[in-house]
């Protein structure tokens, strides 16, 4: 349901500037406006006038997050109703009901202004990256996002994540090298599944009721064992005895 329609169909009777914001288009200029199904031109614009739509389109989608977010902490600071001498003529969570967004994706987008100051902020970087150092100290805070927004190198989201994991800013070649394989790759394990096929097939007595066109093939199979076993002995064998 369009978040029109839940103010509208609320049990309690919504605030009239609800009822207005929640059902008014968007006037970007007096021929444009936008809808909840998309952009309604009044007329054609020409290709300045568009150009320059697409730039205060594309900074109000970087920035919306941090929009949404600093709206619902002013909300919570100012009209959530706490007792005595808060409004009463606005409902904050019927507020927050009208923009039809995940309650999560709002928790997390007020948690972030809420914790990141606007004095600390950049529009360099993403909001991904502010929300990575929401949960550091103000100072730990300034020092990446500053250090992210001003290297020469672009720091991705997850090159930020690693660096603030590290406490060091890690390289680019530490996000590309997979981590060396630190298995201990040994005999035992073959070796025990070797011995719980033989247990399991029934030994000896299960090779007597092979063909010999069978027998063939296996000893074909164990070669490589057999000479692993004749190396071995070999290698024991040529040794003096208590070396």
């Amino acid at each position: 349901m369009p978040p029109s329609q839940q103010i509208l169909s609320s049990s309690e009777p919504p605030h009239p500037i609800l009822v207005k914001l929640a059902t008014t288009p968007l006037v970007l200029d007096r021929d444009i406006s936008v809808t909840t199904l998309g952009l309604r031109f009044q007329r054609h614009p020409d290709f300045e006038d568009w150009s320059a739509l697409g730039i205060q389109m594309a900074r109000a989608l970087r920035c919306m997050e941090f929009v949404i977010g600093d709206w619902l902490v002013y909300g919570d600071e100012n009209f959530r109703r706490k007792g005595p001498g808060r409004p009463t003529n606005c409902n904050y969570e019927e507020a927050i009901r009208t923009t039809g967004l995940d309650v999560a994706i709002l928790r997390d987008y007020a948690y972030v202004s809420r914790h990141v100051h606007m004095s600390r902020r950049t529009d360099k970087l993403s909001w991904t990256h502010h929300r990575l150092v929401a949960k550091l100290s103000p100072d730990k805070q300034r020092h990446w996002l500053e250090l992210a927004a001003s290297h020469p190198e672009r720091i991705s989201v997850k090159r930020l994540r690693k660096s603030i994991n590290a406490d060091r800013l890690v390289s680019i070649e530490e996000l590309t090298t997979p981590p060396r394989d630190r298995v201990i790759i040994t005999h035992i394990p073959p070796i025990n599944r070797l011995g719980q096929w033989w247990k399991s097939c029934g030994g000896r007595d299960w090779l007597r009721s092979q063909s010999n066109a069978e027998l063939h093939a296996m000893l074909l199979d164990f070669k490589p064992i057999v000479d692993i076993v004749k190396a071995l002995k070999s290698e024991f064998e040529m040794r003096p005895e208590g070396h």
